[in-house]
């Protein structure tokens, strides 16, 4: 027997305004278990005060989920859903983005041989591709709502710091390591969670002391 306890719900604002759609069962849509997008929006723009409405009841999952893309079509461009087609992606800006980002990778990469060779060369190198990774990761790639939460992938690219706090701590240039790593972690807080941020936290950390 197939089972029909799917559902299609709305959030509403105060004003009556659908800002995000969803489909489950049970209890999922007054669950606040949710991504960081719809948690930023909720809490700043409507103070944590919004409505639920089961718009329909009864179906499939099959149901429910050709219903729910087919809602999210028509009111995509006041929605904070991840996964939809009414997202305004500037591919333009992605395809720069991703230009300058494989130019800069490869400028680290051929600036390795010279931490050996060179490395007064080689941190120089590195702050300078820290500089063009913060310009291409300022690129705005996406308009609309979901863009204005500024939530998303927020790491940089941490490798150019790990290979930077490296000569120096091997030169003994040890506040500068310091310094290099709390403004790229301020400014960059997402790669404290990645493998290579940790490393070079606890490398800090070790020098320092």
């Amino acid at each position: 027997m197939v089972r029909k306890d799917f559902y299609v719900y709305f959030h509403k604002d105060r004003s009556g305004q659908v800002f995000y759609i969803g489909k489950g069962t049970g209890r999922r849509a007054w669950s606040t278990d949710r991504h960081p997008v719809w948690t930023k929006y909720v809490t700043e723009r409507l103070n944590g005060a919004y409505n639920v409405e089961i718009h329909r009841e009864g179906l499939t999952e099959a149901e429910a989920e050709n219903l729910e893309a087919s809602l999210i079509a028509e009111f995509s461009e006041q929605l904070i859903n991840w996964i939809n087609p009414g997202r305004e992606f500037d591919y333009q800006a992605f395809d720069r983005f991703h230009k300058l980002r494989d130019a800069n990778r490869q400028f680290v990469a051929e600036t390795r041989p010279l931490e050996k060779t060179d490395p007064a060369q080689a941190i120089a190198r590195y702050r300078k591709a820290l500089v063009t990774m913060r310009e291409y990761e300022a690129i705005t790639k996406e308009r609309g709502l979901v863009a204005e939460m500024g939530v998303g992938p927020d790491w940089g690219d941490p490798n150019i710091l790990d290979r930077l706090t490296l000569c120096l701590i091997k030169v003994g240039r040890i506040q500068e390591a310091v310094d290099e790593s709390e403004k790229y972690f301020s400014d960059f807080p997402s790669a404290l969670n990645l493998t290579v941020g940790k490393r070079v936290r606890a490398r800090v950390e070790k020098a320092r002391k």
